[in-house]
């Protein structure tokens, strides 16, 4: 068993596994079950540790921040100084099935801003071979343009 955690969406309900003392959403699945995106890993030996005095300022100081968003113009700069120009990113997409491939050529046309966790941007980058961390790089570049 692991435990998915999003420390950056607030639950009304509160979390069952912290006896409704935390209002974030916590929740336990399967080790073959994924986490959402937003969400972060954790196995349940460590979240034991939180358990009975959850103090959540620690662990969020432990974590990496989230990172920024960045908008379409930073994006694309950043994938140009890259040499992935946006005729490699339509043809990537055109490739798709439908309807992902409707979906994803609507989020890369017309988004304002892209955000790191979304699904899409791991979607296109997996179908280019380009891997988490190289993502993680590009956006780090991309912050900075």
């Amino acid at each position: 068993m692991k435990i998915c955690f999003n420390y950056q969406s607030a639950n009304e309900n509160k979390s069952p596994l912290l006896d409704a003392l935390y209002p974030y959403i916590v929740y336990e699945v399967e080790d073959e079950f994924e986490c959402p995106v937003d969400f972060i890993e954790m196995s349940t030996t460590d979240f034991a540790t939180y358990e009975s005095s959850f103090d959540i300022t620690a662990y969020l100081a432990s974590v990496a921040p989230p990172i920024q968003p960045v908008t379409a113009r930073q994006i694309r700069l950043a994938l140009f100084q890259n040499l992935v120009t946006e005729e490699m990113i339509d043809a990537t997409i055109a490739a798709m099935d439908e309807p992902q491939r409707s979906i994803t050529n609507i989020n890369w046309k017309y988004a304002i801003s892209f955000e790191r966790i979304n699904q899409f941007v791991d979607l296109v980058g997996d179908a280019m071979g380009i891997n988490a961390a190289q993502i993680d790089d590009l956006w780090a570049l991309a912050l900075t343009l």
